[in-house]
């Protein structure tokens, strides 16, 4: 699927223009992997906005054509110890990405000026619905089929016909001569 969609810019705060957003200043780890590649220039960590990172990498391959060219030995030292912390780095570039991905998410979806839509209320807790007998029914569905009907809970006791009677009893004896609305 082509992403030319990314491209359109529908105006106005909804959901669909903060997706929009977010899909053009998402990092890639494909991209992040590629530049790596070229990890004494710290070209990944800068995609990655990591600045003290990719200085850091700048100043360790400036010390180490210093090195080389000055003291080979300490160079080749150098120079082994720089290959296997880019070796380290190349293998938490996808935990990193992921984290910046967060990172952008979060900036985005609480910047200011960004409200929830209209009619919004939040997540719903337990104490907010019967959760509980939701979940038991999709539990008891099979893929294609309808959930089992519970059969129907009846309460001990009195049945409807006695409550009833009960009932019109009490009322009977609220009624007298002092109160005949009741």
């Amino acid at each position: 699927m082509k992403r030319a969609w990314s491209h359109w810019n529908f105006e106005g705060q909804g959901l669909q223009t903060l997706n929009l957003e977010l899909t053009r200043r998402l990092k890639r780890p494909r991209r992040a992997q590629v530049l790596w590649l070229l990890f004494p220039l710290g070209l990944h960590a800068f995609y990655l906005g990591e600045r003290r990172r990719a200085a850091a990498y700048l100043a360790a391959t400036a010390v180490l054509i210093a090195l080389l060219l000055s003291a080979p030995v300490a160079g080749i030292a150098w120079g082994a110890a720089y290959a296997l912390a880019a070796l380290f780095d190349a293998f938490t570039i996808d935990g990193r990405v992921v984290a910046m991905n967060k990172k952008l998410r979060i900036a985005l979806s609480f910047a200011p000026g960004r409200r929830p839509p209209q009619g919004y209320q939040g997540r719903y807790t337990h104490a907010d619905d019967d959760l509980g007998d939701y979940l038991h029914a999709k539990e008891q569905e099979q893929a294609g089929h309808t959930a089992k009907r519970a059969p129907p809970m009846r309460t001990p006791g009195r049945s409807f016909a006695e409550q009833e009677a009960l009932l019109r009893a009490q009322l009977a004896a609220r009624r007298g001569p002092k109160n005949p609305r009741a």
